[in-house]
């Protein structure tokens, strides 16, 4: 009882607090209207389009509070190579939409709350004869979470919070699945009907300390937790048990940022982060093909590590503002469990599965005016794998994109 007395009075003082105050709105607008080819795999698209719009309208209740909504849409054209179940899919287009609101509040000292919601759509098309709707990997995710944070004399920041998470795929099935309900045939026993819908729980807390006015320090640690919903425990057979997949993700990551002021009219932004990442399932994986049949444990664990290195340089070209950057990305996974298989046959050996996927993009943006300005961007990617046996997922490949268009800001 004590318990909700002090929630209900918490709520009624915030609302008083907002209520009361002078209220002052603020539209921010940011949208990146871009325009492309991709490469992938030594094979040209057409000409595809790039939309990146964040609108947002904070609105401030004198100075301490503030109400954040949100809205981002966004639209990729091209082909994308992401990650799903452990290997490469090649989507063809996509399109997100996110919402967010989010409550800044000021409590005492530099000590703030943060609670929010997020609503996120992403519609995905892997073959141009898809529709929207249709989708295979479409997914649909629901966010509530809360941050805390203090701010020490504007030398160290440190937050933390908790995200409560339901992603669900609207569209997939298990293939075990459909055989029963279609034909009644069933292939393996207590399968799931929507093995890819989970919810999450992602714990984190960061710190970032200014060493001097060039110079920032960052150390972060991420706890993400899934619980599958309805996908079972692969058993050797195959067959599912009673038991649901869980994953632990960790992640933590240190980093440095440094900023030099020692140019003409001009700033220049270097920045270093390595992350470690360590990934533990419960999930096994049996591999059906007569020839090499073979029951795998813990099929998804692996360790890993990120390494991300942004500069970005701002300076004056004819009176304008312009701004080159480029970040370069290395992300290394090694499986502890998952062996390689013969290129050509699909037997298993020894060698355990290693994937280095690099990352580089370059930018650079000129503003022509207050609200617009031009901007060019490319990207290469490329992924290389001690797995060569690719008839079920991709491994290996290489890609680049590039983009030029317009960007406008309000």
């Amino acid at each position: 009882m004590k318990k909700t007395n002090y929630i209900i009075t918490l709520t009624l003082i915030l609302f008083t607090n907002l209520t009361n105050a002078t209220t002052k709105v603020t539209p921010i607008i940011n949208i990146s209207l871009l325009g492309g080819q991709n490469i992938f795999e030594k094979e040209t698209s057409g000409f595809s389009g790039y939309l990146d719009s964040n609108i947002s309208v904070p609105i401030s209740f004198g100075n301490f509070s503030t109400l954040l909504p949100m809205l981002n849409l966004k639209y990729v054209g091209f082909k994308e190579v992401q990650e799903l179940l452990g290997g490469g899919t090649l989507y063809q287009e996509t399109f997100d939409t996110m919402l967010l609101l989010k409550l800044i509040q000021h409590i005492y000292g530099g000590v703030y709350i943060k609670p929010k919601i997020v609503l996120k759509s992403e519609a995905i098309k892997e073959t141009k004869d898809e529709t929207w709707l249709n989708g295979l990997y479409n997914y649909n995710r629901g966010t509530f979470g809360i941050e805390l944070s203090k701010d020490f004399a504007k030398k160290n920041y440190l937050t933390t919070g908790i995200n409560f998470s339901k992603i669900t795929f609207p569209n997939y099935t298990s293939l075990a699945y459909e055989t029963k309900d279609t034909f009644g045939i069933e292939i393996t026993t207590n399968v799931g009907k929507n093995p890819l819908d989970y919810t999450s729980t992602h714990i984190y807390i960061e710190d970032e300390l200014n060493l001097n006015e060039n110079t920032k320090l960052k150390f972060a640690i991420n706890l993400n937790n899934k619980n599958f919903l309805e996908q079972k425990i692969v058993v050797d057979g195959p067959q599912y048990s009673d038991e649901k997949r869980k994953d632990q993700t960790f992640y933590i990551t240190l980093g440095i940022n440094y900023v030099s002021k020692h140019f003409k009219a001009s700033v220049a932004y270097i920045g270093a982060e390595f992350t470690f990442v360590s990934n533990d399932s419960n999930q096994n994986h049996f591999f059906v093909d007569p020839n090499y049949p073979a029951f795998i444990k813990d099929y998804y664990d692996y360790r890993g590590s990120i390494i991300k290195i942004p500069i970005n340089y701002i300076f004056t070209l004819k009176g304008k503002t312009a701004i080159i950057g480029a970040t370069v990305v290395t992300e290394t996974k090694n499986y502890i469990n998952r062996p390689i298989q013969d290129k050509n046959t699909g037997e298993f050996l020894e060698e355990k599965v290693r994937i280095v996927q690099n990352s580089t993009t370059i930018f650079f943006e000129y503003k022509l005016n207050a609200n617009f300005s031009l901007k060019l961007l490319t990207n290469s990617y490329s992924s290389f794998s001690t797995m060569e046996f690719e008839k079920l997922y991709k491994y290996n490949y290489e890609g680049m994109y590039y983009l030029l268009g317009i960007n406008y800001r309000y």
